[in-house]
Order: structure tokens, then sequence, then C-alpha cells
């Protein structure tokens, strides 16, 4: 009889734990670019990761730059779009951490209702609301704040492994494309070789073993192609794997032929790492998260309270003869003992733990990350090194030495062996430069990797003529 004057109580219950909720919500800092939690919560749910990869275009059967690369794999890679999701997925936790949990609400049926002066019991109503303290509803979206930083981390370490991946996987490509070509270009020499040996031996200046070596050394290059053709097909199955596109792609890959630049001294690379490198930041995050968890275990030595409305629906006839029939309506309050404080005790040290834990996880990586760039950058410079000196002495002296014995042997004042040797080395120098040039691009790759992607090297093209012939 009297239900319409509870409906108020019910409605004020259930709209100040709205209105706290919202409060709180209103001063959590989200990390994505929503004007407003409000429009935060109507985003609408992204399509499957699946449905959002972008076409794979024509553009991928002409040759492609290291970096093209990389951007199409920062698209399509599945790591790195599980990765945003997460992301995604943290933030709007974010809303949950930070909010007062509903209201509850109770209905009883008294089949066999108790009786009472005023009348029988029929049915009871009751509504309760949890009462979370602002303290701990921050302490708690903290949390998840710091979660979120993590993933974000995380997920720049993806993308920095994968484009790592991509350039290594492309270099190592485009060096298996050149020794393909420098094979056949010095196959062909052989070839003019063997034709000479043919024509000595025809005219007795020679015997056949000079062109049955020949032979032997052109079916020896047959072999070294197919294996070269092999493992660039193979290298290409792995790109394609990283660009996340069809495996029967033909993938090809070019570069510029000038050389990276170094600093002068990894100082500059060192302080990128430190800052920047997202295993680093991941880490630094981590401490804040187990901070503030030990924060949030600290707010269960306060008591949570439970406010709580109960409507009884009472019989208009009772047992006294001035029963009125009205209903009873009854306000509880509860609160939480923290009687167990060892409990409490325990979760907060353990927070403290994870926390020290981290610091010293952090600590290690950030030694690791110098020695890794120190190395890289020895590596590297030690590679330049190397190549100028193949450039400018070795590979021209073997080129020149080739063409010399060529020459003797045409007029027979050198031995084949001694021309084969010649253009054996001649072919194994060039190879060599072409590896070394490989590897001081994955390394320059893995340099880039571990300063987060913040450095990229200029070239020698990018370089002024005076300071081009500075670094030469």
């Amino acid at each position: 009889m009297a239900s319409r004057t509870v409906i108020l109580p019910f409605l004020l219950i259930t709209f100040a734990a709205g209105c706290q909720t919202t409060d709180l919500i209103a001063r959590v800092d989200f990390p994505d670019n929503t004007d407003s939690p409000a429009a935060a919560a109507k985003i609408s749910p992204e399509p499957s990761a699946h449905d959002r990869l972008p076409p794979v275009g024509d553009d991928l059967t002409q040759p492609l730059t290291a970096t093209e690369l990389v951007t199409i794999a920062m698209d399509r890679h599945p790591q790195i779009l599980a990765a945003r999701e997460r992301v995604r997925s943290l933030q709007e936790q974010m809303i949950v951490a930070g909010s007062q949990p509903d209201p509850r609400m109770s209905l009883t049926a008294q089949p066999a209702p108790v009786q009472t002066a005023s009348g029988a019991q029929q049915l009871i109503v009751s509504a309760s609301q949890e009462y979370l303290s602002e303290e701990k509803r921050t302490a708690r979206a903290d949390v998840v704040r710091a979660q979120v930083d993590i993933a974000q981390a995380e997920l720049r370490a993806r993308e920095v492994e994968i484009s790592a991946q991509v350039r290594h996987s492309a270099h190592e490509l485009r060096f298996l494309q050149q020794s393909i070509e420098v094979t056949i270009t010095e196959q062909k020499l052989l070839e003019e070789i063997r034709t000479i040996a043919v024509t000595r031996y025809r005219t007795a200046s020679t015997s056949q073993q000079d062109v049955l070596r020949a032979d032997l050394e052109i079916s020896g290059l047959q072999n070294q192609l197919i294996q070269l053709r092999q493992r660039q097909r193979s290298q290409q199955v792995r790109l394609a794997e990283l660009l996340h596109v069809p495996m029967d792609l033909q993938l090809r890959t070019t570069e510029a032929v000038a050389d990276p630049v170094l600093p002068h001294e990894p100082d500059m690379l060192l302080d990128l790492a430190l800052m920047l490198r997202p295993e680093l930041k991941a880490a630094e995050a981590t401490i804040e998260r187990n901070r503030r968890s030990a924060e949030l275990a600290r707010e269960e030595y306060y008591s949570d309270v439970t406010l709580g409305l109960s409507w009884i629906d009472v019989a208009d006839h009772g047992q006294s003869p001035v029963a009125n029939g009205q209903d009873a309506l009854m306000l509880t309050a509860g609160f939480r003992f923290p009687i167990r404080q060892e409990r409490i005790r325990a979760a907060v040290a353990a927070a403290e733990a994870d926390t020290a834990a981290a610091a010293r996880t952090r600590d290690a990586l950030r030694q690791s990350t110098e020695a890794d760039v120190q190395d890289l950058f020895q590596q590297a410079q030690s590679l330049q090194q190397m190549l100028q000196i193949d450039r400018e002495e070795m590979i021209p002296r073997a080129r020149q030495t080739l063409q010399v014995s060529s020459a003797a042997y045409n007029v027979g004042q050198t031995d084949f062996l001694q021309l084969m040797d010649n253009w054996r080395n001649l072919l194994t120098l060039q190879t060599s430069q072409l590896r070394r040039e490989a590897d001081l691009w994955q390394t320059i790759a893995a340099l880039q990797q571990s300063t987060g992607d913040a450095w990229s090297p200029a070239t020698t093209d990018d370089l002024p003529a005076d300071e081009t012939a500075t670094q030469e």
C-alpha cells in the first residue's frame, strides 16, 4: 500500500552511488585523446584486427626499402595489433576500477508470513549500497593507469622489435640478391677464361686439365647459385611472415649504396637508449604499479561502509484492535572490521617486495642496455673500417691481379691454377664485402632497437661534400 513512498529512498541511494563514481572518473587522466569520460564510454568497439588489415597492394611486387617494409609491418603484424587491443582493454578497465560497486537489491516473499500486532508481514524488499572510500577507488584507478603505461611501453617495444626484425631480414635479403648478381657476373668471367683455355688447348699451348678445371669451377658456381636462391626464397618467406602477407610473394629489397654515418662517440646513443628504450619505460611503469598496489593494500586498514534500506509490506488487518496496517521501513549501516592485520601486512609487504624486485630488474636492464649500445657501436665502427679497406685496397688489387694473370695466361706466362686462385680470391672478396655491408646495416638496425627507434642514421649522401670527405 505504501510502496510509492519507498521509491524515492531507493532512487536516492542509487543516485548517491552514481554521483560519487562519476566524480572520481572525471578526475582520472585517461591516456587516450577523448574529450571527456562520457565520450570515452561511448566509443563503439572497433572491428576485429583481421577486418582492419589493409589490402595487399601491387607495390609489394616492386623492390622496397627497409623503411617501406617496416611501415607495412606496423600496419599488419598480428602481435602489434594484439598489443594495441590490449592497451584499449586496459584503458576501459580504468573506468571499472574507479567506480563504486552497483547497489544490491533483494526480494523476500513470505508464504507463511510473520504475524504481528500491526498485521502480517507479507513481503520484504531490501536495498544496500557498499561505499568505497575515494582514496581506495583512486588507488585502484592508479594501479590500472600504471598497467596502461606498461601495456603502452610493451606495445612500443613490440613495434621496435618487429621493426628491427624486418630491417634485419630486408638487409639479409638484399645481401643474397647482390650475392647472386656477383656470382652470375663472375660465372660469365669464368666462362670467358674457359674459352681462353679451350683456345689454348686446341693450339696445343696447354693441357686439357685447364678446360676440365674451368668446367669444374663452373659446376661449383651453379651449385652455389642454387644454394643462394634457396636462401633467398627462405628469406622472402621470413619477410612475408613479418609483413603478414601471402608467403608466395616474391619480395625484393633495395637500399641506397651510401654508408651510414655514425656519431664519433656512443654517448648520444647511450643517452637516447636510457631515456627512450621502451623496455626501460615498461620497467619504470612496473615499479609505479607496484607502488600503487602497496598503497591500495594499505587502504584495507580502513573499513568500508555499507548502507541499506528495507521495506516490509504489512497487511491492513492485524491482531491488535488498533492495527493501522502501515508498512515498516528500516535503515541499516554495516562496517567491515579489519581485524586480521597480519593478512593486510602481508599484502603490503608483498607489494613492497615486488617494487624492490622491479627496481633491481630495471637496474639490470639499464646495465645491459649500456653494454649493448657500446658493443654494437664498436661493431659498426669496425665494420666500417674493414669495408673501407675492402673497397679501397683489397678488391681493386684483387681485380687488377686477376686481369694481369689472365693476360699472362693468354700468352703462356702463368699457369691455370694461379689464374683460378686469383679468380676465386676476387669472388671471395666481393662476397665478403657484401656480407660486411649487410652486417653493418643489421648492426645499425640493432642499434636503432636499443635506442627505441629514436635514432636513425644519416648516410654519406645526406652530408655536405666537406663533411663527407672528413667522414671518409
